[in-house]
């Protein structure tokens, strides 16, 4: 029978889990995570769902509280998906002794983060057990094997916690966890990752604009909001209080209008390029050919050549870029006509040459998926640029995820990133996870400052999925383990009962 005490339970380690979320307080988590596996024990399954359920309900329901902006429908069904991957975490009864009581739930956690980064649609990463690590002792662990790994970390913690509360072992407990922050450590401050060359990067913050306005309007003024900013940009580094930064970076969708098939946003760019004599990354919606359609792309603007370089971006957000089986709900589902094309995907990563640098690109929740990041890494990418609009968003902590993960990405790859956001947060990351320079939400500004350019790799970069791997493989063993053992107990008791 499920108590009230066993739904307080459930409901304080989702509210801990959510309060932990995205470095704003790393222990709860790990705390949130105990309550969670601890209350577990003892329950039949459907009692475990409910355990489950609960928990993953409220965490992930404040974490994308955000998404009520679109509709609470659409809130509750990403929740909803978020949600559906951890019920795995109730299907099997977790051991309660030996090496199993840490290896299963934890393999079973990592494969559940994964199928929830990558099922369906290409998966939503947000709100992993790995970013609520962002300032604590135990994130070094991103450099030696991503995300997974630090979730693995927060998971064996986690289980110590539960063994602590239930069998008094304080001297183990503790000894895993200075072991773990002594190992963290080290690998953060891995040789080879300390010093580094600088480049001075500046990022452009057009700031919110007038709601009432009609779309056409509203592009033109998101536009000029962004030369706005940059003019002033370009007259500091003209009198002499701002050093000329290498790259200056404007945000997604910081031109909706075309600006390679609009003249007037073509010489208005060209003409503040030439100005300022260093290249722009601008962030627009723009159409060509093979196949015909709007992309979602970055494109690099010389004060020589002009728009030399795109990027479009590969994953694209279902609901918001492109609509899965249009032709289906479209039609039951009015709304979701206002997105009237599809975008186009890109094929190729985000790599771009800048005078001698190499650095790679991502458009906005794509800083979530890893494997971009890595890809951009192997393709010789020595700092990362982050183009985001959180337009949609504003006035929610949607931004300051965001900035979170991004920071995140920064350690775990030992990659500076420049963060270009529409209406913030936007900021200058360096290698360490550091925010060098932020701005506020909806403010009009730039910021400019030095950062590391890295050219080495982490272990994460050269090796990206090893956890992942082993979990599957712990798991698959400990399972066929448990069906041989089960059909030997079944066949002795055949054999018993002749």
């Amino acid at each position: 029978m499920i108590r009230f005490v066993h739904l307080t339970q459930w409901s304080l380690a989702g509210f801990m889990l959510a309060a932990g979320a995205n470095g704003r307080g790393w222990l709860y988590s790990i705390l949130g995570l105990a309550l969670l596996i601890g209350g577990l024990r003892g329950h039949q399954r459907r009692s475990r769902l409910i355990a489950v359920g609960t928990a993953a309900s409220i965490w992930f329901g404040i974490h994308v509280a955000w998404m009520q902006v679109l509709g609470i429908d659409a809130w509750l069904l990403l929740v909803t998906l978020c949600v559906l991957p951890w019920l795995l975490l109730a299907v099997i009864p977790l051991p309660q002794r030996g090496l199993s009581l840490y290896l299963v739930p934890t393999s079973l956690i990592v494969l559940i983060e994964w199928l929830h980064d990558n099922v369906p649609w290409g998966g939503f990463p947000w709100g992993n057990l790995a970013y609520s690590q962002l300032d604590g002792p135990f994130v070094g662990f991103a450099t030696l094997g991503g995300q997974s790994l630090v979730t693995v970390v927060v998971c064996v913690l986690a289980i110590a916690v539960v063994r602590l509360v239930q069998h008094r072992k304080l001297p183990s407990v503790a000894a895993i966890f200075l072991f773990l922050s002594f190992a963290s450590n080290w690998a953060q401050g891995a040789p080879g990752t300390a010093t580094a060359e600088q480049v001075i990067i500046a990022v452009i913050q057009g700031g919110s604009s007038d709601q009432e306005l009609r779309q056409e309007q509203e592009q033109w003024q998101v536009f000029n909001r962004h030369i706005q900013q940059t003019e002033q940009l370009a007259s500091a580094i003209e009198s002499g209080t701002v050093a000329s930064p290498e790259l200056i970076v404007w945000p997604e969708n910081s031109t909706d209008v075309d600006p390679l098939n609009n003249a007037a946003a073509y010489k208005r760019i060209q003409a503040l390029v030439e100005r300022v004599q260093v290249p722009v990354l601008i962030g627009g919606v723009t159409w060509q050919s093979n196949p015909y359609g709007p992309r979602n792309a970055g494109v690099l603007w010389e004060p020589e050549s002009g728009p030399s370089q795109l990027y479009a971006k590969t994953h694209l957000v279902p609901f918001g870029e492109y609509i899965p089986f249009r032709d289906l709900l479209v039609a039951r589902i009015g709304r979701l006509s206002q997105i009237a094309s599809d975008f186009v995907p890109g094929r190729d990563p985000g790599i771009f040459e800048l005078r001698g640098r190499t650095f790679g690109d991502v458009i906005c929740f794509e800083i979530a998926y890893e494997d971009h990041l890595t890809e951009l890494v192997h393709g010789g990418a020595d700092f990362f640029t982050l183009q985001t609009n959180n337009a949609t968003y504003l006035g929610t902590n949607q931004s300051e995820q965001q900035m979170a993960i991004a920071r995140f990405r920064a350690i775990e790859h030992r990659r500076s990133i420049a963060m270009a956001s529409t209406t913030g947060v936007s900021g200058l990351i360096d290698d360490s996870g550091e925010v060098v320079a932020q701005s506020k939400q909806g403010e009009s500004t730039y910021l400019s400052a030095a950062i590391p350019s890295v050219s080495s790799t982490t272990f994460t970069d050269r090796h990206p999925h090893w956890v992942v791997v082993l979990a599957l493989w712990s798991f698959a063993i400990w399972s066929t383990g448990q069906m041989r053992n089960k059909r030997r107990v079944n066949a002795i008791s055949h054999t018993g009962n002749r």
